[in-house]
């Protein structure tokens, strides 16, 4: 929607769209990847890899993870507070 109206009126905006490692592993992440990439649509893709997925470390859900695709940002980071699927809340 939102790239694909930014690149008919010619604006030099971008979607930035953010997605974790586990949904980068999934067919609909590469079908949409594909698709943004094949029609040139002003999208930047950033992978944020923190090795997990709810309550599964991406690790044991996929075995070794695929490369980034090209042109997506692409960062390895640990969190300072606990992933909800921890059991351990933390309210801001």
């Amino acid at each position: 929607g939102t790239a694909m109206a930014l690149q008919r009126a010619k604006s030099p905006n971008r979607v930035w769209c953010f997605v974790g490692d586990m949904t980068r592993e999934t067919g609909v992440f590469h079908e949409a990847y594909k698709y943004s990439t094949n029609f040139k649509l002003p999208l930047q893709w950033v992978i944020e890899d923190n090795n997990l997925s709810v309550h599964t470390p991406t690790d044991d859900a996929w075995g070794e993870k695929q490369a980034p695709p090209p042109g997506a940002i692409y960062y390895k980071y640990e969190m300072e507070y606990p992933h909800h699927g921890t059991g351990k809340w933390v309210n801001f």
